[in-house]
């Protein structure tokens, strides 16, 4: 696989790594630069299924992340 243009699929395959152990649905899913790809359907082990078409161009073999909430303590 040599990457996926942008707004070209709902589907990412997925190796190395189970997805289901990292993405869940209703994530949004980043690309290695930060910018959003889309947000996860469905998940598999091998494969994301996004709920449109994703956003940005994907490389083969690109470190995709997840949206991640922080949280803060304030000290008032």
């Amino acid at each position: 696989m040599c990457g996926i243009g942008a707004g070209t699929t709902t589907t990412i395959a997925v190796d190395t790594v189970d997805a289901t152990t990292k993405f869940a649905v209703g994530d949004t899913v980043y690309d290695d630069t930060g910018a959003s790809v889309g947000i996860v359907s469905v998940v598999a082990a091998s494969q994301i299924t996004l709920a449109a078409n994703n956003s940005v161009a994907l490389a083969n073999n690109e470190n995709l992340k997840k949206n991640i909430s922080c949280y803060c303590t304030l000290f008032i």
